[in-house]
């Protein structure tokens, strides 16, 4: 296994992070307990299979296998 940059990781947790707090906050307005931290992460999960673009998750272990 290429071990990859850090800066590369840094910056997609990031982006995974932000994603999460904006599904969070709107899944807090309907669910007021811990439920909704796994009713996020089950949204993130969705969301990377079945975007609109495509699945994410898919596309970027292809990207990831071919570097």
């Amino acid at each position: 296994m290429i071990a990859r940059p850090f800066s590369l990781v840094l910056i997609e947790a990031i982006l995974i992070g932000i994603l999460t707090l904006l599904i969070y906050t709107g899944v807090t307005k309907f669910v007021k307990d811990t439920r909704a931290l796994v009713l996020t992460g089950a949204l993130v999960h969705l969301f990377f299979e079945y975007s609109p673009l495509g699945n994410l998750n898919e596309r970027y272990c292809k990207y990831l296998l071919k570097a």
